[in-house]
């Protein structure tokens, strides 16, 4: 893929980053892989797995507030079950434990509004999650924190509401579409292709999910770009490594018989790992490439 002359420095940098800064996908999965080991990212992604599981019920209360807002019917009624789109998703184990906490945190009402200092202490909590998320793309983009504190935990709470606002959109539009599909009585091959397009809506969702976390997360001076390298890994990784991860643990992994009452836990923990290092790895791959290509710039 090459620039065409006169093209703006916009899309230049664009057909840059999807050539791959001129070297072949091999070459930079290699490069990946040999900085994925040198940067430490499978311990960085164990740290955030750690702070994910901490955060996890005050995330989860976030979303909850935020769709009891953003879309009532979420949070009451039985028109909707989002535990059975957590189970497509998610292990059993790992999903009867999110599933649990959800609905515990709706029987204690979720809190009392969104501007309150309940919903303070949850953005702060949530926060810590995504500092750890900061620390390990410093790292990766070889620079040193130097934002204010108060900047990075701002960036941080905001980085929360993005995120659980993108979980809103995508298990709103999931739960939601067999219901569009039948009010709007589409016949076989429109039913096909409107669910194509549902699917690619929800793919672009991940896309600008992970286009914030790499963009907002390092302290480096970058430009916004809604489409990289990485932000296409990592959506298709993070689709992919889901669903392969839960077949492993119903077909082979027996987590029950090692960890009994804490398989849950243990799963869910699991899959928290392999998230963070996908968002790694996705940040590793864009650093790779910007670091080759000559439009791109140097470490720090």
């Amino acid at each position: 893929m090459e620039a065409i002359p006169g093209m703006s420095a916009t899309k230049r940098r664009f057909f840059s980053a999807m050539n791959l800064g001129g070297l072949t996908l091999a070459e930079a999965l290699r490069r990946t892989w040999i900085k994925l080991n040198e940067h430490e990212l499978m311990t960085r992604a164990a740290a955030i797995a750690f702070y994910a599981i901490a955060a996890l019920v005050p995330f989860m209360t976030l979303v909850i507030l935020l769709a009891a807002r953003l879309l009532p019917w979420m949070t009451g009624g039985d028109a909707v079950d989002p535990s059975a789109t957590l189970g497509e998703l998610l292990p059993p184990e790992a999903a009867r434990v999110v599933v649990g906490e959800l609905e515990d945190i709706q029987a204690r009402g979720g809190g009392a509004g969104l501007i309150s200092f309940g919903t303070i202490a949850l953005l702060w909590l949530n926060s810590s999650l995504f500092t750890a998320v900061m620390d390990a793309m410093n790292r990766i983009r070889g620079v040193e924190e130097t934002r204010p504190y108060w900047k990075q935990r701002l960036l941080a709470v905001a980085m929360s509401v993005i995120e659980a606002v993108v979980i809103i959109l995508a298990l709103a539009s999931t739960l939601l579409w067999p219901q569009i599909l039948e009010f709007f009585r589409l016949g076989s091959a429109a039913s096909f292709l409107a669910t194509l397009t549902h699917g690619l809506t929800v793919f672009v969702i991940f896309l600008i999910s992970f286009a914030c976390a790499l963009y907002f997360g390092p302290n480096a001076d970058q430009r916004w770009e809604w489409i990289t390298p990485g932000s296409l890994l990592g959506t298709l990784l993070l689709l992919g490594v889901s669903y392969l991860f839960r077949f492993y643990v119903q077909t082979w992994g027996d987590y029950n018989a090692t960890y009994g009452s804490l398989a849950g836990v243990v799963v869910l923990l699991s899959w928290l790992w392999l998230c963070g290092l996908v968002l790694l790895l996705a940040a590793e791959f864009n650093a790779v490439i910007e670091r080759a290509s000559p439009l791109g710039g140097d470490p720090g």
